[in-house]
């Protein structure tokens, strides 16, 4: 049977710096001393399951570099996750320094800490990395070059030295290929012309475009659109004045906002969330581009349903809407469901009891069934309990996020004082564990949809959105509700200042990120 060491140097020959286990020893044996590191009990607090509830900086960097155990994954992931929230870069790759330096009375004990500690480097330059608070803990790094003599780690020290250098040439973090895309952005064509995109729907589209069959190198092509020749003429020449949202397919139209909204969703960072509302932190663009768009859908729907005064045509405008929220649903598209929704249950809309007198059962009780599922009752219970059963690709509500990080950050005290000794403060990471449960859950879907992208029609609905911002704010909005449909009773609310609160559908949540960053993601 090898020994451990000829492992670690096998390991560490072949560039790969996985976790070596220890051999697990029966209770007992004469080298059980070997396997102790154990923490002081004033530094660490445990659950009954030994999962970390709060420690020292120190006892954390000690967890995430053991010996004997491959570190918990959700522990370790939660670590790299949220770290900067409760210490610095420099910090850490000091408290890595000192761990490096401990005194132990064995290689046996010493050779695999020393082994995790090259493996926790090497990920946080590879896979966490973050330039703009990072970049000052190169220097303490670099020991991990400098300072490892000859042996058995040399291979795994070069392999931390290739990736320092890496990083001072290429600063940036680690991030998506859609990291900060603004509306306008997501909106923009990619590498197809105007022909090639109706060429590529003429190949998708047995009708209206043509009688040839699909053709796509994927297993899985994506749908055909469902855009008319007529329309789509209309899209090609730009004359957009000339078209109304309601003349594309409900599913069509789901189809190319969520496509829309999957760009700026994949773009949103891990620490635009856990900094949220944290003074000093960096601008939150991604989210504010996201909760920018659905707001714009919210009064996109709203304008047009007011810019009728046909009763009759309201109610089919009411009715539009109500397919384009199903086939949002269909599409999973949360996000855009409850844009819908925050439009049609708003007061503007919503006190609009003509129009409203004129839909059918039918079109009640679907819409009855997509407000169960945006309902905020027992904290959108509703809601929580389908996304948890749903697959990616698909796009949450981002509200709900915000409100749970907000509420953990403010229901849960950074640091807690150690059982044993009251005078030794201990990071709770009970707390930092659940700020990185609720990115997790987020990132979770963050994968592109399976959708083809119309350019046309992306241009049409950035426009679309962007006259739909000119159209007042909403106090204007309410009097053309009673405009088109004046008061009946005096018991009606004749005050617009709840209509902004029933349409913002972000609220407090929105505001907490600033508007300075307005410019940097709104279309001009």
């Amino acid at each position: 049977m090898p020994s451990f060491t000829s492992s670690v140097e096998d390991t560490l020959e072949s560039g790969d710096l996985a976790f070596q286990p220890q051999p697990k020893l029966s209770p007992g044996h004469v080298n059980d001393w070997i396997i102790k590191d154990d923490d002081e009990p004033a530094d660490v607090l445990l659950n009954p399951d030994e999962t970390v509830i709060g420690g020292t900086l120190p006892a954390l960097v000690k967890r995430m570099t053991p010996h004997v155990v491959t570190p918990e994954l959700s522990f370790s992931s939660s670590f790299f996750m949220t770290f900067r929230l409760f210490t610095t870069p420099l910090d850490l790759a000091d408290c890595l320094v000192k761990r490096w330096d401990m005194q132990v009375w064995h290689d046996r004990m010493l050779v695999p800490i020393r082994l995790r500690i090259l493996n926790f480097v090497k990920n946080w330059l590879e896979s966490h990395w973050q330039a703009g608070t990072d970049a000052p803990a190169l220097v303490h790094l670099q020991f991990f070059v400098d300072q490892v003599p000859d042996g058995i780690l040399k291979a795994a020290s070069r392999k931390i030295g290739d990736l320092i250098s890496t990083r001072r040439l290429r600063p940036e973090s680690i991030h998506n290929k859609y990291a900060a895309v603004t509306i306008s952005q997501a909106t923009a064509p990619r590498s197809l012309d105007r022909t090639k995109s109706f060429d590529r729907m003429r190949s998708a589209t047995p009708l209206p475009f043509g009688n040839g069959a699909a053709s796509y190198a994927s297993a899985n092509p994506p749908p055909a659109p469902m855009v008319g020749r007529s329309l789509y003429s209309t899209l090609r020449a730009g004359t957009f004045s000339a078209i109304n949202v309601t003349d594309f397919d409900p599913l069509e139209l789901a189809r190319q906002l969520s496509v829309m909204e999957n760009k700026l969703y994949i773009a949103i960072q891990p620490q635009e969330l856990l900094q949220l509302g944290k003074s000093g932190a960096p601008p939150a663009v991604n989210v504010k581009a996201i909760t920018t768009l659905s707001t714009a859908i919210t009064g996109l729907v709203t304008e047009s349903v007011l810019s009728e005064y046909d009763i009759k045509k309201r109610t089919n405008l009411l009715k539009y809407y109500i397919k384009v929220a199903e086939r949002a649903l269909e599409l999973k598209n949360f996000s855009l469901l409850f844009s819908i929704l925050a439009a049609l249950t708003s007061s503007t809309v919503l006190r609009l009891n003509k129009t409203w007198a004129g839909l059918n059962s039918k079109y009640r009780t679907k819409l009855e069934e997509l407000r169960k599922v945006t309902d905020y009752t027992r904290n959108y219970g509703e809601y929580r309990s389908r996304l948890r059963e749903t697959e990616p690709a698909a796009i949450p509500f981002l509200g709900v996020y915000l409100t749970d990080i907000t509420f953990c950050n403010g229901g849960n005290p950074s640091h807690r004082p150690s059982p044993v000794r009251s005078d030794v403060q201990l990071i709770n990471f009970n707390k930092y564990r659940k700020l990185a449960r609720i990115v997790f859950d987020m990132q979770r879907f963050q994968k592109a949809y399976n959708l083809l992208e119309i350019n046309e029609a992306q241009h049409f609905l950035q426009f679309a959105l962007r006259e739909s911002r000119t159209s007042g704010d909403h106090k204007d909005l309410y009097r053309r509700s009673l405009l088109i449909e004046p008061r009946e009773s005096s018991a009606e609310p004749a005050s617009a200042d709840t209509v902004k609160s029933r349409t913002d559908i972000f609220g407090w949540a929105a505001r907490s990120l600033g508007q300075t960053n307005t410019a940097n993601t709104v279309a001009a």
